[in-house]
Order: C-alpha cells, then structure tokens, then sequence
C-alpha cells in the first residue's frame, strides 16, 4: 500500500549581487521540489536497513530512530521532474537578528501561513509581482535568477526600516502556479559590491561531524547524534558578521542534507549566509567547491574574501586553486586543526603539493595547539619575480577560533572595507 504523498519545497539560502553596470540586483535563486512519501511500505523498508546497517555499536534508541527518520526523509522522497516553479519577489523581510531567540519549526510554519493567507493569490500567478519561473530538472533541483533595477529596489523598500547590521534582505515565495498550497517563503540579503566576505566550511569547521575518521562514521555523527558546534567559532564569526562580513556556507555534503545543515546554522545561532550543498552523482567535492567558490568571488569582483576550513578534508587543496585564480581578493586562509594525528610535516606536504599548482609566495602555516601557542613552518618559499602578488601570512592552520579576529591581515582587511 502507497503512503500520503505531499509535494515540497525548499529553497536554498541565497544572494543577491549587484551590477554596477547596469545598476541591478541579481538575485540567486535555487531551490528544490519533491514530493515525500509519509508511509510507503518500500520507503520504511530501504529505511529500516539503512538504519541497522548506520545504529550505533549500542543499538538505536527511540531517540535515535525518530532523529534517524527526521534527517534521512528527504534521502527518501521523490524529485518533482520537468515541473514549472515560480518565485515572486514579495516585500522586505524582516530584520534578521542573530541574538533573537529561536522560533521551533511549527511556529515558523505558522508565520509563514499567516503571510500565505495575506498575499492576494491572483496577483501571485499574474505579472503584479516581480517573478520568474523555472523548471525543475530530473532531481526536483531550480535554479535561476531575478534582475530587480536599484529604482524598485528603492519603491521596495522605501517604507520599512527592516535593515539589520545595515542589511536589506528581500522576501521571496516559490511555489507552483498550478499548486498554491505548495509554498516556501525565504528571504535574500543583498550584498554590497565592496566588504569582507567570508567562506566557510561547515562539517569539522563548526559542526563536529568526524568525516576524518571515514564516511561511515560521519554519516552516523550526521544522522543519529545531537548536534554539536566547534567552540569558539560561533563567537568569532558571530563579532565578524556585527562588522557587516558576508557569509556563503559551502559544503559538500549531498543536497538532501539542506534540512539538516540549515537547522544546525539557526538553532546554534551562526550568521545567515549563503548554503550550497553538492549533488553528489554529478561533481566529485574538490572540483565542486573549487567550482562554487569562484563563482561567488566572481559575483562580487571588489569584495575581500576570507576562507575557514578544516585539516580533515580537502580544503587546504580547494582553497590553495582558488587563491590562484584571486590572488587580490583571497585575503587570508585559515585551516582548523582537527587533531586527525597528522603532524606539521604531513600538512606542510599536502601545502606543498597544493602550491605546485597554486603557488602561494613565503606562505607561513601557524600551529596553535594548548601548549604549542606558536610553531611556524615555512612550506615554500618563492622568489619574487615567479608571482605577481607576494602575499605574507596567506595561510593559518588553527585551534583557536579567536585567531579569526585577532589576525593582523585579518584586521587590516576589515579596516580597508570600512574607509
């Protein structure tokens, strides 16, 4: 016997840049429908052995399987193909607030119905609303963009104060035009051409997910354990986002997890940011980040960039290809010590591999440890005429998340944006 089935929709956390040019606003869209099965018979079977084959050595608690279910439905639904989506640009969403407290899924559920029944639905499917619709490929998956001119920006928002940390942020709904009731609402901060914007990793950069020790054990981590954050990062990339730094959280974990990772983000109180997860069949994780990460620097040309990975994966190597394409926006890298028993030498060996093709002239690594508080090891030096840019301390490998705000490169950046 089929389950209920319920169609979806969820839209990545996005961006909007500006063109100077042409003096409009590309807003970022992506988004993903599909219609979840509540209670097939061949949904709850695949699932029932994924879980036996993933419980913990000491068996799956009723705790466990309903945090099991909650984060691997999505893995179990089925894309909404070859499907018109629509997205109207709405109003101004409110101020975001990072030391609000937190509203529970069902009260924002709530709201957003609240909103739903405010809108007028016929002007929702008409041409009153700046919109766009876009089709959904085999994977349920929409992307896309909006172009708003500065001007309706302006009629936008000329009656609201809703900034926070001097942000605007449009409201936006996707839904279908033949479907109403399958709705999501999602807000779009706009960027500002020039500033400091910082790219993060999210699994062993601030969310303690264990993908060093191998996949089966952070998928484990992923899908049966609490959430945990990295301390001290929440605290740094919080005072980073009060001296208005843009965040694009990139992963490369499977678009499924969206659900997952964006609740791990809002109930720990990270800043809002961008969210880009990787379709796994497609693009192997180095390549997609690599792939990711220029596109966002390219959409903001002026704008310094700052990255935070972590030694446990491959980020020193992503951002190292990176740097060489930007060597004038990628202000500073820092690598999280995730203590994997890797020593400096071994590190200093995967940099060493990374600069062949992306060479970073007298790039420095600095180990922060609790007893070591400072063991620097030079990992090349190049002379002056084999790179345009010669850039000191590129690279940090850290434990101490104050390192982010305390850095000297870090802090002359900051000063620069804000003349």
């Amino acid at each position: 016997m089929m389950g209920t089935t319920q169609t979806q929709i969820l839209l990545f956390p996005t961006y909007a840049s500006l063109n100077e040019v042409t003096n409009e606003w590309k807003l970022n869209i992506k988004g993903w429908a599909f219609k979840s099965t509540e209670s097939s018979k061949r949904s709850r079977f695949f699932r029932s052995v994924t879980r036996r084959m993933l419980a913990p050595i000491n068996g799956s608690s009723e705790h466990n399987k309903q945090v099991f279910a909650e984060r691997t439905s999505s893995f179990f639904s089925a894309p909404l193909e070859k499907s018109t989506v629509r997205i109207c640009v709405v109003g101004v969403a409110p101020p975001h607030d990072i030391t609000a407290e937190k509203k529970d899924a069902e009260a924002e559920d709530k709201n957003d119905e609240l909103e739903f029944d405010k809108l007028d639905k016929a002007k929702l499917t008409g041409d009153d609303y700046i919109h766009a619709d876009m089709q959904t490929d085999q994977n349920g998956i929409f992307t896309g963009s909006i172009n708003i001119p500065q001007a309706k920006v302006d009629e936008i928002t000329k009656d609201t104060k809703e900034e926070f940390h001097g942000r605007t942020r449009l409201r936006v709904i996707a839904f279908l035009p033949n479907e109403l009731e399958s709705n999501v609402f999602g807000n779009i901060p706009l960027i500002e051409p020039e500033g400091i914007s910082l790219v993060s990793d999210v699994d062993d950069t601030i969310k303690h997910s264990c993908v060093y020790d191998g996949l089966l054990t952070a998928a484990k981590v992923s899908l049966f354990g609490d959430f945990k954050d990295v301390p001290g990062m929440r605290d740094s990339y919080n005072l980073l986002y009060s001296k208005k730094t843009a965040f694009h959280y990139v992963s490369a974990g499977p678009f499924q997890l969206l659900p997952v990772v964006g609740t791990f983000i809002n109930s720990f109180n990270f800043p809002e940011g961008s969210l880009i997860l990787r379709n796994t069949s497609e693009v192997g994780p180095v390549d997609y980040k690599i792939k990711v990460i220029k596109a966002i620097i390219k959409d903001f040309p002026k704008r310094k960039f700052i990255m935070v990975g972590d030694s446990g994966e491959y980020d020193i190597e992503v951002y190292s290809k990176v740097h060489l394409a930007y060597p004038e926006q990628v202000s500073k890298i820092f690598i999280r010590n995730v203590g994997t028993g890797q020593d400096v030498a071994e590190l200093e060996k995967r940099a060493k591999t990374a600069a062949t093709d992306a060479p970073l002239a007298s790039t420095t690594w600095t180990k922060l440890t609790n007893k070591v508080k400072s063991e620097e090891v030079k990992v090349r030096q190049i002379k002056q005429d084999e790179v345009k840019v010669i850039k000191e301390l590129s690279w940090k490998l850290f434990a101490d998340p104050t390192d982010l705000i305390t850095d000297t490169l870090v802090l002359e950046t900051m000063k620069m944006s804000l003349q």
